[in-house]
């Protein structure tokens, strides 16, 4: 049997041409897929709140779809919904806020849980996490549903419904698992492990108004006028992912969660009711540059400038940088030393490439390069 996905064109945020577009995909998708959701369950919203930012921005998972989405499920009798997440650095409620998710959910009588506390969830089927750190209200929760954006990742290559479960791991720890899983091979199998534990029951991935370039956070506002949601996650993202012009086979994580058994990748086994992908499909998206982050072990005799000229490492623009320090605290090595009221200064030789300083850089400061132009840092 193939993977349904729903596609429709939807060119705003108006919420009653949202509630009917969700209306009819949850429909057409048969939701729920599994008898062992019910209307009793608790479900657990989980918007992309990666940092304080304004609704124009495109960086956060926009409000009305959180909205249309409780309207939605409400209308069909699931009563027990709260939504949360955990950003890296800055509190749920700061995110939730700047980008109007906050008060929606107030006005809908949603509560919106903090991810402040991790639990270990014992994941023996996993291929790097054995066990996995993930918030309280997470474990607590019957399903999780992932609600984000359509956004390019300076790491990962795209962020979709599967990279928005990262952010069930609450706070800072997430900037040690950059250090422990650096290899990005490693890292987005860690991902991947993430995916195929939660198996959301539900996905919808917003691309009416998309981020192309430099993502997840320095990149641009893009409209692309579609919304895609499905009951596998993986064919939710690799349909989203060939809109765009990003071959979804290059996206590792979603080729490692298709592996281990969390949804389909392949075209061929996936059918995409609603719109002609055709009729929606972007030539001239602009994806995100290269990763850079190490993809092998380093060779021992690597030392000194040769390091310096094949590890990746942050140059920071010190006529963009506001010296805010978001970049030093997140850092999982300790890479980047303040000098307020100076631009920070990064050490190449613990850079680990994992970019977690260029995706919180609130002012697109940083660039994570090869490369001897980039080892010293301020510009």
């Amino acid at each position: 049997m193939k993977s349904a996905v729903y596609l429709a064109k939807v060119g705003d945020y108006d919420p009653e041409i949202l509630d009917d577009a969700l209306s009819a995909g949850l429909s057409e998708i048969a939701f729920p897929v599994s008898a062992s959701l019910t209307t009793d369950s608790s479900l657990l919203l989980k918007p992309n709140l990666l940092a304080p930012s304004s609704p124009e921005s495109a960086v956060c998972t926009q409000a009305e779809i959180v909205a249309s989405t409780i309207r939605v499920l409400r209308s069909r009798g699931y009563g027990e919904l709260s939504a949360g997440d955990g950003p890296a650095l800055h509190s749920t409620l700061a995110a939730a806020r700047a980008c109007g998710i906050l008060d929606l959910l107030g006005d809908l009588d949603v509560p919106l849980l903090p991810f402040s506390e991790n639990v270990s969830a014992p994941y023996p089927g996993g291929r790097v996490l054995r066990e996995i750190p993930l918030a309280r209200p997470v474990v607590d929760s019957d399903a999780v549903i992932s609600l984000a954006r359509l956004k390019t990742h300076g790491l990962t290559r795209f962020s979709g419904v599967c990279k928005n479960l990262f952010g069930c791991v609450a706070g800072t720890i997430k900037a040690s698992m950059h250090f422990r899983y650096h290899r990005r091979e490693t890292f987005e199998r860690m991902l991947a492990d993430i995916v195929a534990y939660l198996r959301p029951p539900l996905s919808l991935l917003d691309g009416i108004i998309s981020m192309e370039g430099r993502g997840p956070r320095a990149g641009k506002p893009r409209r692309t006028g579609f919304i895609l949601l499905g009951p596998d996650p993986v064919a939710v993202d690799a349909t989203a992912c060939r809109l765009v012009g990003i071959e979804p086979e290059r996206v590792l994580h979603l080729r490692y969660a298709a592996e281990a058994g969390a949804g389909v990748l392949e075209d061929s086994r996936i059918e995409v009711i609603g719109a002609d992908p055709a009729d929606l499909a972007l030539r001239d998206f602009l994806t995100a540059p290269e990763p850079v982050a190490p993809t092998g072990p380093a060779p021992g005799t690597l030392v000194g400038l040769l390091r310096r000229l094949v590890l990746p490492v942050p140059r920071i623009d010190g006529r963009r940088c506001n010296t805010c320090g978001d970049c030093v605290e997140i850092c999982p090595t300790s890479a980047l030393e303040s000098r307020s009221p100076a631009a920070p200064t990064a050490d190449a030789n613990r850079c680990i490439g994992c970019r977690c300083c260029e995706e919180v850089c609130p002012s697109d400061a940083i660039r994570v390069q090869r490369g001897l132009s980039g080892w010293r840092a301020t510009i």
